[in-house]
């Protein structure tokens, strides 16, 4: 087995309870702050962070995120949100798809 490089750190100011990671079909990285209820989007060129969405704290928190399928009406390039304090599940239109996985 070749071993791994070094990690490469990318910086969410202010961010203190991270709690999903995603990556889209333009290699963004998508973040989820549970503690200021926050979803971040991280470009890879730079590793800018722009905030998405920030609900304020206290009234959500954001505990993991997938794409929809393109099936049954999951638009593909929404960012569907569990928000585990108020049960529910909230979309985020992000206008590109997930990144395709490729499997054995």
């Amino acid at each position: 087995m070749t071993p791994l490089g070094p990690p490469t750190f990318f910086a969410a100011p202010g961010s203190t309870n991270l709690t999903g990671l995603g990556v889209d079909a333009c290699d963004n990285v998508y973040a989820l702050d549970a503690t200021a209820a926050a979803v971040l989007r991280i470009r890879p060129q730079d590793a800018a962070v722009e905030v998405l969405v920030e609900a304020g704290v206290n009234s959500v928190a954001f505990g993991n995120l997938q794409w929809g399928s393109g099936i049954g009406g999951w638009d593909r390039e929404t960012l569907y949100v569990l928000d585990v304090v108020g049960d529910r599940v909230v979309e985020i239109e992000v206008g590109v798809p997930d990144k395709p996985r490729a499997y054995p």
